[in-house]
């Protein structure tokens, strides 16, 4: 349960939001507070957390109980261990339960302070038609490469220029072609705090052959199919099975080119689909200060400090959170049981950081 212990250590770093944490629910006297204490079991993510803030009021690990005891709340099964995946679980349930309840300040925090407003722009390069679409995100997801890179560099990935694949469904709404578009994100007003999390798990999709000689199952309509080829690139498919026995999800594409031709075979028994997941070990430096401005509509300021960082060691199946939160400007590591101090050089050379908090300056 190292990841929740890392994730609410890291959210924790936002001094605003520990501060409204350590106000006392309004709907819980201190007999059910304690007789809840006892046996472990919360009735709300936001009363769990403000008692833990209330023992320890500062950095200190929780106990598997009390972990075993959030995780039902929000929704965790057994055997999910992704930090990003229980910190915006966490962060949604304390909006939830402060949206009616008269906790103002702790559902400003949890809610305005990590919201940044965006903007996407669809763009035709064939008839310069733009379309634009407002929306909101809690959590800047992004994705590294086999490359080494620095935090912001991955940052720009996310906000640069990128290529929407063409689609028969989406014609473009000025020319009507079905063309490829290009598309702009861009920030109309960021957040007071970035939460960033980075995706470091590769997973691959590939294809067995149920059968050596698959039979001709009717099913599959093969004599009745729309495209005349449609049959030869099933058969061509079915032909590199029987010789490879496993080939992976980008050469079945080549091989058949129509994603409904594998769901097909998939449906029909034909072929099985696995997934495998593998770790991402390129080194990511993070930076003590982030500067957005040049990805913002209105260029306004945009400088960031770091305040936590949480780093993951092992394979995705099997592996070890821990974090290194800045404090009163001072950077404390908290791995499970151990807490103490840490300088800024022992932070920075960490270069398998899967989760940043950063706080406007």
């Amino acid at each position: 349960m190292c990841f929740a212990n890392a994730g609410i250590q890291t959210i924790l770093a936002v001094r605003p939001l520990a501060e409204a944490l350590l106000l006392a629910p309004d709907n819980v006297s201190s007999k059910e507070e304690s007789a809840e204490s006892t046996n472990q079991q919360y009735p709300s993510t936001t009363e769990a957390l403000h008692r833990f803030m209330g023992r320890y009021n500062r950095l200190n690990w929780l106990l598997p109980s009390e972990i075993h005891g959030l995780c039902p709340i929000l929704g965790l099964q057994e055997g999910q261990n992704d930090i990003g995946e229980f910190t915006m679980n966490l962060l949604g349930r304390l909006r939830e339960e402060t949206a009616n309840s008269g906790r103002l300040v702790l559902n400003k925090v949890a809610h305005l302070d990590f919201m940044t407003e965006i903007v996407i722009t669809i763009t035709c390069p064939v008839c310069v038609h733009s379309t634009e679409k407002n929306g909101v995100i809690f959590n800047l997801g992004l994705t590294i490469g086999e490359t080494p890179s620095t935090l912001r560099e991955l940052v720009r990935s996310y906000f640069d220029d990128d290529i929407v694949e063409a689609h028969a469904k989406y014609p473009c709404e000025g020319c009507e072609l079905y063309e490829h578009k290009e598309k702009k994100t861009r920030a109309v007003k960021y957040a007071e705090t970035l939460l960033i999390t980075v995706n470091r798990n590769r997973v691959s999709t590939s294809y067995n052959l149920r059968e050596v000689e698959p039979p001709r199952d009717r099913s599959l309509n093969y004599e009745q199919a729309d495209d005349p080829m449609e049959d030869e690139r099933t058969l061509d498919l079915l032909s590199q099975l029987s010789s490879k026995g496993t080939i992976c999800h980008d050469e079945a594409k080549k091989l058949v080119n129509v994603a409904a031709d594998i769901e097909r075979l998939v449906e029909a028994g034909v072929i099985e689909r696995t997934f495998s997941t593998t770790k991402i070990n390129t080194e990511l430096w993070a930076e003590s200060t982030l500067d957005l401005a040049e990805w913002s509509v209105t260029k306004e300021e945009a400088i960031f400090d770091l305040a936590a960082i949480a780093c993951h060691t092992g394979t995705p199946q099997s592996g070890h959170y821990y974090a290194y939160v800045k404090v009163n400007e001072q950077w404390w590591l908290a791995d499970d049981r151990i807490v103490r101090r840490a300088e800024w050089n022992e932070v920075s050379n960490q270069k398998n950081g899967t989760m940043f908090i950063f706080r406007r300056k």
